[in-house]
């Protein structure tokens, strides 16, 4: 190979030796972690004990058809069925009016719309033989909000006087529950931070800005169903007012949060 052909060469592969040092990016220094600085992850729960301030009370009332085998149809379905109606409508007026009698205002008590269903069951002649029978049934529900607390023993008394069908229970709530919300992310909010310090502090390192918050969960612990047996003995004058205690409400709040370490 001729010189020149060799100096041509060497210049070409020092050329490209300079062009790729060129493109390469420096090294970081020491400490830099690039696009993933250090940071903390703590996740923390809060929560507060309420008393609750409303009570629901939910009920209802239903009529039936006399029962016919379900082979006949007669014209007397449609009476049977505007009687049994008419009864149950006269009932449930009664019963709200024994409400408000008791203190409830108007605009705290939902009737709900009439609820038509019918009903299938066996008649048994005797032990080989039993005849299909069938009736319809018609109900409607009730809804009282209870604002004061201390009438909620009255309001049970006057629902099981009017003779209502089914009462399912009492259920307890907050009338401002954002405020208990919010109480309860607040405290949430405090134990993280409280993490994040102790953590940082046994790690040598500091807080810095924080990089995210977000809220993980927001609830109310569910109250045990109340003991409602009482109840049927509410009916005689002679028994007692049934007691009742709304305990408290547990809110609690979750969160996650993170911080950049410095």
């Amino acid at each position: 190979m001729s010189p020149w052909v060799q100096r041509s060469c060497l210049a070409v592969a020092i050329s490209s030796a300079l062009l790729t040092a060129g493109c390469s990016a420096p090294p970081p220094p020491p400490g830099d972690h690039g696009d993933h600085p250090r940071q903390i992850d703590v996740q923390a729960q809060g929560s507060i004990e309420v008393v609750p301030d409303i009570a629901t009370i939910h009920a209802s009332l239903l009529e039936r058809t006399p029962p016919q085998p379900s082979d006949q149809q007669s014209s007397t379905d449609a009476r049977a069925l505007r009687q049994a109606r008419d009864s149950l409508e006269g009932r449930v007026g009664e019963a709200i009016r024994a409400i408000e009698g008791a203190g409830i205002k108007s605009r705290d008590v939902s009737a709900g719309s009439l609820d038509v269903a019918p009903e299938i069951f066996y008649r048994h002649a005797n032990s080989d033989d039993r005849q299909q029978m069938s009736r319809t049934r018609v109900e409607r529900s009730l809804t009282i909000t209870v604002r004061d607390l201390d009438k909620v023993p009255a309001i049970l008394n006057a629902l099981t006087e009017a003779g209502v069908d089914n009462l399912s229970g009492v259920d307890y709530s907050l009338a401002d529950a954002d405020k208990a919300n919010d109480e309860a992310l607040h405290k949430a909010l405090e134990r993280a931070q409280a993490k994040a310090e102790l953590m940082a502090k046994a790690l040598g390192a500091k807080l810095g800005p924080v990089q995210s918050i977000e809220e993980t969960s927001s609830d109310v612990s569910p109250r045990p169903p109340m003991m409602m047996a009482r109840m049927a003995s509410a009916k005689s004058e002679s028994a007692p007012t049934p007691e009742y205690r709304q305990g408290e409400l547990n809110r609690e709040a979750s969160v996650h949060v993170i911080w950049q370490l410095r």
